[in-house]
């Protein structure tokens, strides 16, 4: 089953569409005051309003959203028009819906993007030699499996860094291209950032974080994840 998280922004009937997907999906309302932390689990997020007047809550939601997680975001309103609704879709908005769709089609619309996004995400295989220590990359679940076993959790942001080290198994990925991969933003010589989240990714995945064997250090220049 999804789990899907909702935010009521003003006064909407937003029961019409929840009852629309509560049988595949665990609903579950956010608090918007945490919305930079969402749930790790969570698949998507739906944003309720009424009509434009939510462009400006609306648009800081996405943004924290964006930062900490890829979960899909879809933005419910009885009424929007286009400029808005082109507003929230540059932000990373997945879809919008207003009274001009029914409850059907907000219910096809996202359950198929969960259910093409499932297929397209299995568990993405990195190995090593060894049986034993071979490894993949478990999307659904956020972890790193080791031999089978999987990692303890980690968070957005971790792994996506992981991910982009992955996507570029055995060459080293510099510090400006984790920085503009993970955060989407300018690279301006944040390297404690990337250090810090390297530390972490670490504590979580080496055996010895002091003397990794999957994450190396190229000095000077980023990081490369090992294959051998």
């Amino acid at each position: 089953m999804y789990h899907i998280g909702y935010i009521k922004l003003s006064d909407f009937d937003k029961e019409k569409y929840i009852h629309s997907i509560e049988k595949e999906c665990l609903i579950e309302k956010l608090d918007q005051n945490r919305i930079g932390q969402p749930s790790q689990s969570i698949d998507g997020i739906i944003i309720f309003g009424t009509n434009d007047d939510i462009i400006c809550e609306a648009s800081e939601l996405i943004l924290k959203i964006r930062e900490q997680s890829d979960a899909f975001i879809w933005i419910a309103a009885q009424k929007m028009n286009n400029i808005s609704k082109v507003v929230f879709l540059q932000l990373g908005a997945d879809s919008i819906f207003d009274d001009n769709q029914t409850s059907d089609i907000f219910r096809l619309t996202i359950t198929n993007a969960l259910k093409r996004n499932q297929l397209e995400q299995p568990g993405i295989p990195l190995g090593l030699d060894t049986e034993n220590d071979s490894f993949t990359l478990d999307s659904r679940n956020q972890v790193m499996r080791i031999g089978g076993k999987p990692t303890t959790p980690l968070t957005n942001l971790e792994y996506r860094t992981l991910q982009v080290l992955a996507d570029n198994m055995g060459n080293t990925v510099t510090y400006e291209e984790i920085f503009e991969a993970v955060w989407h933003q300018k690279y301006n010589n944040e390297k404690y950032r990337i250090a810090n989240i390297m530390f972490h990714i670490r504590e979580k995945i080496e055996r010895e974080a002091s003397s990794p064997v999957f994450i190396k250090t190229v000095r000077s220049r980023g990081y490369l994840l090992c294959n051998e």
